[in-house]
């Protein structure tokens, strides 16, 4: 998708905050509709893409953040804003779970400024296919970089003002070196974490199912998804294994997810490392030290005393994005310096969630008072 002609650019200008909001509403409704031929056809080439995305998965995703787009939602939200005034502000997006970006790419057009997405190659069709619906409604200045790799990288950097960056620690110290390379100051960078849930062992089967999700959608990646759960040393596994169970009858795994299961339960029933599984092998959870697993694997770390769990919490803070758990357990973590959200939480983060607790909406307001300098 190519830049805005002069006309286009024009009508830009003369937008307001309420005709964007107006259209994201629109368009997000249109989206709602599986049959959509725009939202279909982008889903169906992403199913063909070397991804973990399941259909299943992609529609929750969509679903999920369509389903927040209301008015009420977007003004509460952005409020007074800041306006970057037509300023190019970029956008590297990772490829880990469907639909990504959406949040940053409604704050950059909420804030009058021109979006240029960098996408993975993983997931390039999603966004650029909303945005197109979106366009027909109001006359957004919105582009995508082609490309992969460095090249990509390099393109998008010379095109923008301000970055918003996520992905692997690799692609991130690589976006800062390129960065300080092109003289590109104004740069948000998120790091990449994980998410843990603490258990306290009265979890109704409900909460269990929550958390199921929590752990397998997307197959466990994306920062929000739990691979770390803590359990009190007198709860037994098997009803959290019923309740992956379910969860897999409606969200299968990625082909690719269960091949690389049966090859690591092999190597952890050989090291004699205790493990569980379905006979399909589409999740694993296996006992041993607290730390993160691979798509689809879920470590059940056994604690003595709720204080364990919530002081490795506060060692690992840092890497962590949030933390899922019970209220009642939630009061013993009030000290934790992460986020505590319920069970089924997880992979449905308000419009208003900050990644790594940093406002995209103050990112945007350091631009445009550089612009204003």
């Amino acid at each position: 998708m190519g830049g805005c002609s002069d006309d286009e650019r024009s009508l830009i200008v003369s937008l307001t905050k309420s005709d964007i909001v107006d259209g994201l509403v629109e368009a997000s409704e249109t989206w709602m509709d599986p049959a959509f031929p725009g939202r279909e056809q982008a889903v169906e080439a992403t199913l063909h893409l070397d991804n973990r995305f399941t259909y299943e998965a992609i529609s929750f995703s969509i679903n999920q953040q369509m389903s927040l787009v209301t008015k009420e939602t977007l003004l509460r939200w952005f409020g007074d804003g800041p306006s970057v005034s037509g300023r190019r502000i970029g956008a590297l997006v990772s490829g880990n779970i469907p639909f990504v970006g959406f949040h940053d790419f409604a704050a950059i057009l909420l804030s009058r400024g021109s979006y240029v997405g960098g996408l993975s190659s993983r997931s390039p069709y999603l966004l650029p296919a909303f945005a197109e619906t979106l366009r027909k409604i109001v006359p957004i200045d919105c582009r995508f970089i082609d490309g992969v790799g460095e090249r990509r990288l390099d393109t998008l950097i010379s095109s923008v003002d301000g970055l918003i960056a996520t992905g692997t620690g690799e692609t991130m110290q690589l976006v800062r070196e390129r960065c300080d390379e092109a003289g590109l100051s104004e740069l948000l960078a998120r790091r990449p974490s994980f998410s843990v849930a603490v258990l306290d062992g009265r979890e109704s089967d409900d909460d269990l199912e929550a958390l199921a999700e929590d752990v397998l959608l997307y197959d466990g990646l994306g920062c929000r998804s739990v691979t770390i759960v803590f359990a009190p040393e007198s709860m037994p596994i098997d009803p959290f294994l019923n309740a992956c169970n379910r969860f897999r009858a409606v969200f299968p795994a990625h082909e690719r997810t269960t091949a690389e299961l049966r090859m690591n339960t092999a190597l952890l029933e050989a090291a004699g490392t205790p493990c569980a599984y379905p006979d399909d092998h589409s999740f694993l959870i296996s006992r041993g030290d607290a730390e993160p697993m691979g798509p689809g694997h879920v470590r059940w770390v056994w604690y003595g005393d709720v204080s364990s769990p919530a002081e490795w919490i506060g060692r690992h803070a840092a890497s962590l994005q949030i933390v899922v758990s019970s209220d009642r357990v939630a009061k013993t973590l009030k000290e934790t310096p992460v986020t505590v959200v319920r069970p089924g939480e997880g992979q449905r983060p308000p419009f208003d969630w900050e990644p790594d607790g940093i406002s995209v909406l103050d990112f945007l307001r350091r631009i445009e008072t550089s612009a204003e300098a």
